[in-house]
């Protein structure tokens, strides 16, 4: 399928007769993308990700339907879902299309976004300082767990073999002095970082 066409899209399931439709900017990265995430189990329509799991991708048809003008794309989604869902084999839960593709936010959202973020010491690489670690440390030190997650816990665990002596995997064999001397730079660079 060429890249950057915009229309609508079917996900069809030849064993049960079901399907799935949508809309795209680029509807052959949008199949990838939903082939993708339905693999790792993490699709957010949980009908269609039930569908993949108990019938398997070899099931599974994704096609485009009708190639749409991008300015025309969302009412023609809206006209298919509106036909579609509600009906015993669509898998659609939404009966109109996503509206945030059918506007851009403007300049002036982006810059005040931008503007809000600015600072914001929560974001991800800001590193706490070291009296902030030593508290969280303290409270996590303290936290316990109650006798019925201990008795859960204990419960989930019976049967499991431990990996410990000759049932380790590693059991009798030894690192090489090359591996120990990675090993070794390895965790000495991590400190460093720490530092």
């Amino acid at each position: 399928m060429r890249n950057d066409v915009s229309g609508i899209y079917k996900i069809f399931c030849t064993a049960n007769d079901r399907y799935y439709y949508g809309a795209s900017r680029d509807v052959g990265r949008r199949l990838r993308t939903h082939r993708s995430v339905l693999k790792n189990g993490q699709h957010k329509n949980q009908i269609l990700q039930n569908t993949w799991n108990k019938h398997g991708e070899s099931s599974f048809v994704m096609e485009m339907v009708e190639p749409v003008e991008l300015s025309r794309l969302f009412a023609v989604e809206d006209i298919y879902l509106k036909d579609h869902v509600g009906k015993p084999k669509c898998m659609n839960i939404r009966s109109s299309g996503y509206s945030v593709y059918k506007k851009s936010t403007s300049q002036e959202t982006r810059d005040k976004l931008s503007r809000a973020a600015r600072g914001n010491t929560s974001a991800l690489g800001h590193r706490l300082s070291d009296e902030v670690r030593a508290k969280l440390r303290e409270v996590a030190l303290r936290r316990t767990h109650s006798e019925t997650t201990k008795k859960r816990i204990g419960n989930a665990n019976t049967g499991h073999t431990r990996n410990n002596g000759t049932d380790h995997p590693l059991y009798g064999k030894y690192h090489t002095e090359e591996t120990k001397r990675k090993m070794r730079e390895s965790q000495q660079k991590r400190r460093m970082m720490e530092k």
